[in-house]
């Protein structure tokens, strides 16, 4: 909830992390080699403990400093990276809102540009 993301993780470990609002993955990746049989969600970070079947307990959440870059870099997708910052007010965004902002004060879109500005996260 903190981020607007899903947490799916399967019994044999692997986490699968969705944006809520789109249904876009985001992320996937093996917590543990054995079977998770237990999952809930931790709201202090925005993500899932979980326990596994040798009794560890296990903590997956985001790297807010990193989530926007990767984001926008590693899945290519400007529209969901500017949309998770917003939402969560996370950084790594600012050259993002740079380049809409240039992008639409040259279209001579000045409302929407002043918008973006306004809306900016951090």
């Amino acid at each position: 909830e903190k981020f607007g993301l899903v947490y799916v993780v399967s019994k044999l470990g692997f986490v699968f992390v969705y944006d809520l609002e789109s249904a876009t993955a985001v992320y996937r990746n093996r917590i543990s080699p054995d079977p998770v049989f237990l999952a809930c969600p931790s709201d202090s970070t925005g993500g899932i403990y979980a326990i596994n079947r040798r009794g560890q307990v296990l903590l997956a959440t985001v790297n807010e400093a990193t989530m926007v870059p990767f984001v926008s870099q590693q899945l290519n997708n400007l529209d969901l990276a500017m949309a998770m910052a917003k939402r969560g007010n996370l950084p790594g965004a600012e050259a993002l809102v740079g380049q809409q902002f240039e992008r639409l004060f040259a279209a001579g879109q000045y409302k929407e540009a002043a918008e973006c500005a306004a809306e900016s996260p951090q």
